[in-house]
């Protein structure tokens, strides 16, 4: 009997494990700087900052990526964001508790992303190998 639940406990466990990445679109998210369609010299630092969270949970990711993607998509450069910044104001916007830590920022070093106009999406990376991906027609040319 002991060998057969050990069997059926790991036979579980590797099925948990194994559930398939799984992407969905979001709309709740903002990148807020820098602006759109704004150009910006490639021999520079720049800050990406804004808000995202989950509508459906009513809460912020457990981490998020930032995905700049050229018009030809032959440059793609995903960068983890910092997450957890207070942002009471989309908290109150949304009527949604929740979502006051759905801040994020990172410091894109310079030369990170070559010249091309890119297309910015965030990405949340959610439990069970969900993640939604937002893209606010957010773009930046790097020149």
């Amino acid at each position: 009997m002991k060998t057969i639940a050990t069997l059926v406990v790991t036979a579980v466990a590797l099925v948990a494990c194994s559930k398939q990445p799984t992407t969905l679109v979001s709309t709740t998210c903002n990148i807020d700087t820098p602006k759109k369609d704004i150009t910006l010299p490639v021999a520079n630092d720049f800050l990406v900052g804004g808000w995202a969270f989950d509508k459906v949970t009513g809460s912020s990711p457990e981490s998020i990526e930032l995905q700049f993607a050229s018009e030809n998509r032959k440059l793609i450069e995903t960068i983890k964001a910092a997450r957890g910044t207070k942002r009471p104001d989309v908290a109150k916007a949304f009527n949604m508790p929740g979502a006051e830590s759905s801040g994020f920022d990172v410091v894109v070093k310079a030369g990170t992303l070559k010249p091309a106009k890119y297309s910015v999406s965030v990405v949340q990376k959610l439990p069970d190998n969900i993640s939604l991906i937002c893209s606010q027609e957010h773009f930046i040319t790097i020149k």
